[in-house]
C-alpha cells in the first residue's frame, strides 16, 4: 500500500476550508436561533423569511421549518407541493424527521404523486434504523427506576428550573439537563418536531430575555407514569408571557408549553434522556 501525504500547501488549504466550514455552521446556528425567537414572539412572516434564507443556503433546520410553515400556512400561504419539496430536500440532507414526513406524504399523495409502495419501503427502512417513532430509542441507562425514587429527584431539579426562570437566567433553566439530552420542539402553528441541543435551547430563551421586557412564568404540577418498557416519563405544563420593553402593559406573546421528559439513572444520578416541548399559543 502506498501512503501519500498532502503537501504543506494542500494541508493549509484543507485547514482553512475546515475553519471556514466551522464558522459557517456557527453563523447558521445563530441565525436559526434568531429565527426561532422571532417565531416564538409571533412574528411569523419575518420568521419565515429568516428560515427561507437559511434553507436556500442549504441549512437543514431552515429547510424543515420552511416546509412546516408551507404545510400549515403560517407566515406564508399554504402550499402542500412546495412543503413536500422542502421536506424532500431536508431528507436528502439527512434529516430523519423530514424523511418520515416525506415518506408519509408519498403514501397520502400530499403535495406529490401518490406512491404507497415507495412510502411503505421508506418507512420500513426508517423503522429498522431508528425505531418505530423515527428516533433512536437506545438509552444506555444502567438500572431501572421506581416512582418513589424518581419523584423527589426531579422535583428538586424543577424547583431550580422555576427559580432560574424567575431570575431570567437562560443558563439556569437548562443547567439541570445533560449536554446530550435529546430536545424536541414543536413551535406554534407547526406540526413537526425540531431537534435542538442544550446550548441552542439556552440561546433560544436568552434571545427572548434580551429582546423583550417583562417575563412571566408559571409551571403546573408534574404527572408521572411508567411505560410498558419500564421507562419513566414525566409531564408538566408551562405558561410563558412575554411583554414589550417600550410598553410594559403590552403582551407580545403568551404560550403554553406541554413538556414531556424521559428519565433514566446513570451512576446513581438522574438524567433526562429526552425532553419534548410542544409549544402553542395561549388565548
Amino acid at each position: 500500500m502506498v501512503c501519500s501525504l498532502a503537501s504543506p500547501d494542500v494541508r493549509a488549504e484543507q485547514g482553512t476550508d475546515s475553519f471556514a466550514s466551522d464558522n459557517r455552521n456557527e453563523r447558521e446556528m445563530v441565525q436559526a436561533l434568531e429565527a426561532y425567537a422571532v417565531y416564538k414572539m409571533g412574528n411569523y412572516i419575518e420568521a419565515f423569511e429568516r428560515f427561507l434564507s437559511l434553507a436556500e443556503m442549504g441549512n437543514v433546520q431552515g429547510m424543515l421549518n420552511v416546509a412546516n410553515m408551507y404545510a400549515v400556512g403560517v407566515g406564508v400561504k399554504e402550499n402542500q407541493r412546495i412543503a413536500t419539496d422542502w421536506y424532500q430536500r431536508a431528507a436528502g440532507k439527512g434529516s430523519v424527521i423530514a424523511m418520515k414526513e416525506y415518506a408519509m406524504r408519498l403514501g397520502q399523495g400530499k403535495g406529490v404523486a401518490q406512491d404507497t409502495n415507495a412510502s411503505a419501503r421508506l418507512l420500513k427502512e426508517l423503522e429498522s434504523e431508528t425505531g418505530a417513532n423515527g428516533v433512536d430509542t437506545a438509552s444506555g441507562s444502567n438500572r431501572q427506576l421506581s416512582l418513589n425514587e424518581i419523584t423527589p429527584l426531579l422535583e428538586s431539579r424543577l424547583k431550580d428550573f422555576d427559580q432560574a426562570a424567575t431570575e431570567r437566567s437562560a443558563a439556569g433553566m437548562v443547567d439541570w439537563i445533560h449536554p446530550d439530552t435529546r430536545i424536541l420542539v414543536v413551535l406554534p402553528g407547526t406540526m413537526n418536531w425540531t431537534t435542538l441541543n442544550k446550548i441552542q435551547l439556552q440561546a433560544l430563551w436568552q434571545t427572548g430575555f434580551e429582546t423583550t421586557g417583562e417575563y412571566h412564568f408559571r409551571r403546573s404540577n408534574t404527572d408521572y407514569w411508567i411505560e410498558e418498557s419500564r421507562r419513566i416519563r414525566a409531564s408538566f405544563k408551562v405558561l410563558e408571557e412575554w411583554r414589550s420593553n417600550a410598553e410594559p402593559e403590552k403582551i407580545l406573546q403568551r404560550v403554553v408549553i406541554q413538556n414531556e421528559l424521559r428519565l433514566a439513572m446513570y451512576q446513581d444520578a438522574l438524567k433526562v434522556e429526552e425532553w419534548k416541548m410542544h409549544i402553542r399559543q395561549a388565548h
